[in-house]
């Protein structure tokens, strides 16, 4: 299920890097195997994005990452992990958390 953005367009490099690639539009579609363009031109334009698996699917289509392609959510989330991987700490050290430990993972796990 893709996102609706109201408010604000949602910043990405879809149309720049499909124009790199020499696609148009109908080719990204036919690889996305959807009936037309029009979701996909939605997300070009910023009206709406992708869920995780059409993100997924649009960067080895596009041959490439999704922070290239989406620079500005990705940066944002970035941030706000970072503020809350502090308050994590701080909780931690407060007592409020149990500590971080590290786990180890066994060959037969993978």
């Amino acid at each position: 299920m893709e996102k609706e953005r109201k408010s604000k367009k949602i910043e990405n490099r879809l149309w720049q890097r499909r124009k790199m690639m020499g696609y148009l539009q109908n080719h990204v579609a036919f690889l996305l195997e959807h009936k037309n363009v029009s979701q996909y031109s939605r997300w070009e334009r910023g009206i709406t994005r992708p869920d995780l698996e059409n993100t997924l699917k649009v960067c080895y289509i596009l041959k490439t990452l999704p922070e290239i392609l989406f620079p500005g959510l990705c940066r944002e989330l970035r941030e706000k992990i970072s503020i809350k991987e502090e308050q994590l700490k701080e909780k931690v050290a407060g007592g409020k958390l149990p500590p971080i430990g590290k786990y180890e993972i066994k060959e037969e796990e993978i």
